[in-house]
């Protein structure tokens, strides 16, 4: 099978593999790490949004944002102006996590990239940024 989404589906799982595989190694999980990267990025994002941005449902997503907040990596505070509003923010432990996570994330792309040249890299990631805007583009 040569199918072009079927390559990309099999990148990404063993991608995927090799990051669980070593952020477990500091108890963390890729949606974990995504949440923790959101959180820091977009202070006072939705859970819906951070769902959306790891891939989970916004059940999954409150049962992870939980389980961050009981292991000390996050907190929550009601928003100045909007008291219906929950804020997440990371506390001092989670932004040492969130940084160790993104180092370890960031050695598995470096590694996986060795093979390629830095302008195969380049088009690599300029084919798959078309790649993604065509399909964006499809009317389903």
């Amino acid at each position: 099978m040569d199918e072009i989404g079927h390559l990309i589906k099999q990148a990404q799982h063993a991608l995927r593999l090799q990051i669980d595989k070593a952020l477990n190694d500091i108890d963390l999980t890729l949606p974990q790490h995504v949440a923790l990267s959101h959180i820091q990025m977009h202070a006072g994002i939705s859970n819906a949004e951070l769902a959306r941005q790891a891939f989970v449902t916004p059940q999954t997503m409150h049962r992870i944002v939980t389980g961050l907040e009981k292991r000390g990596l996050l907190g929550r505070q009601t928003h100045p102006q909007l008291e219906r509003v929950i804020q997440l923010f990371l506390t001092d432990t989670g932004k040492r996590l969130l940084s160790e996570s993104t180092k370890i994330i960031d050695a598995i792309e470096t590694e996986s990239l060795t093979p390629f040249s830095t302008e195969e890299i380049d088009s690599f990631r300029a084919l798959l940024r078309k790649y993604f805007a065509a399909i964006e583009g499809i009317d389903g």
